[in-house]
């Protein structure tokens, strides 16, 4: 991911741009945390204009250095400012009791993404009472949308021209062939559903999942059921693919009357 834009920015706005395109950066590998050098090196930015920036971030509280290794990661701050904008945008809470529903009718693993740009945010995660569970995302995980079953229903719903350039952007964030993630997008289409096979990192592992349509139509929300292959395939895909249209359907409901921003 490297900046650029068509226009010359202001150097308020500038940095305004680098400060969180380093945030996204850092939320998507916040698990292991980035050098400097890997934030410049990806966003296109000198390293020395980098370290400037982590440092501000770091003293406000929005991102943190483990002297250790040396890594950032993401700041309390950032905390404290998404519990303050999750009363003005309840997503999780509006899906809890679909989730909730889904995991124990299944037994196996539901997750819910969210849109955030051409990344997805794990919002809500469940797991049923399957004795063997799939634990590929927890909550508030970030990774680009073609990376999970939610993410591709999404990508499917949207028009063509912002499809391919989210395609575009995450088959360069995921080393993969874009024409390949289309198709899986393309066959979700077609199917109503989209379907998703971690062959790299957890090949007996598939998780299916469907779009969630808010009050204007537009879709930024994605449920899906990850689990063992075997246990979603044949009939039983048919009976869990039913149920998690139906709780796609409770969940878009539920949107519709909390007027949320954004769907």
């Amino acid at each position: 991911m490297t900046l650029h834009s068509s226009k010359a920015p202001t150097p308020g706005t500038q940095l305004l741009r680098r400060a969180h395109a380093i945030l996204r950066l850092l939320a998507s590998h916040n698990r292991d945390g980035l050098r400097v050098i890997d934030i410049a090196s990806q966003l296109g930015l000198e390293q020395p204009t980098a370290h400037r920036i982590l440092q501000g971030l770091v003293q406000e509280r929005m991102a943190i250095r483990d002297p250790l290794l040396p890594r950032y990661f993401l700041g309390p701050a950032l905390v404290d400012l998404g519990l303050t904008a999750a009363a003005k945008f309840p997503w999780r809470e509006l899906t809890q009791a679909s989730v909730a529903r889904l995991a124990k009718q299944t037994g196996d693993t539901v997750v819910v993404t969210l849109r955030a740009g051409a990344d997805g945010i794990c919002i809500e995660h469940k797991s049923g009472e399957f004795p063997i569970q799939a634990s590929i995302v927890s909550v508030g995980t970030r990774r680009p949308l073609a990376a999970g079953a939610g993410g591709l229903a999404i990508l499917s719903q949207l028009d063509s021209a912002e499809c391919q350039r989210l395609v575009n952007l995450n088959a360069t964030q995921l080393g993969r062939d874009a024409d390949e993630i289309l198709q899986r997008v393309e066959a979700a289409r077609k199917l109503g559903y989209s379907v998703n096979n971690y062959r790299r990192t957890a090949p007996a592992i598939t998780a299916i999942g469907v779009p969630v349509t808010g009050n204007s139509g537009n879709c930024n929300l994605g449920i899906a059921v990850v689990a063992l292959a075997m246990r979603l395939s044949g009939k039983r895909r048919n009976e869990i693919l039913a149920r998690l249209h139906e709780e796609a359907a409770v969940i878009g409901e539920a949107i519709a009357v909390a007027c949320l921003p954004g769907l």
